[in-house]
């Protein structure tokens, strides 16, 4: 909460933001198929979550545990993010791990031995003693 209470201002930058989040993207999310050009997106999944406000929440969802992504994958994700957007900000990587930190915060709620809590929790202490900027 105290993290989440320190960073909050930061976010008056992006309250004007209103276009559709999904709040839950990440891989598994996504369906893809291989094309002579590259890769095609067919299909975003699962959608209950989803809301109107800043995309930046989306990149740092995508981003979170990206140490478990393969090689390539998370460098490509920020350039594409980057490059792909009119984005305003400069440091729309810490605004959106700031907005992630609200999604962080519920999903440790959940009881202790819940793989993607306990792993929110660990991110939780790291920033905690080496806070994000």
């Amino acid at each position: 909460m105290k993290l989440c209470e320190a960073h909050a201002p930061a976010l008056e930058r992006v309250d004007h933001q209103a276009r559709l989040v999904h709040a839950d993207i990440n891989p598994k999310n996504i369906l893809v198929s291989r094309t002579a050009s590259g890769w095609r997106v067919d299909a975003v999944l699962d959608w209950e979550f989803s809301y109107s406000g800043c995309p930046y929440g989306d990149a740092a969802n995508m981003l979170r545990f990206g140490d478990a992504y393969p090689d390539g994958f998370v460098d490509g994700f920020r350039r594409g993010f980057r490059d792909g957007r009119a984005l305003p900000d400069e440091d729309w990587e810490y605004l959106g791990r700031v907005l992630d930190m609200f999604a962080l915060s519920d999903l440790v709620t959940r009881p202790p031995g819940h793989e993607i809590a306990d792993a929110a929790a660990g991110m939780i202490r790291r920033w905690t003693a080496r806070p994000f900027t």
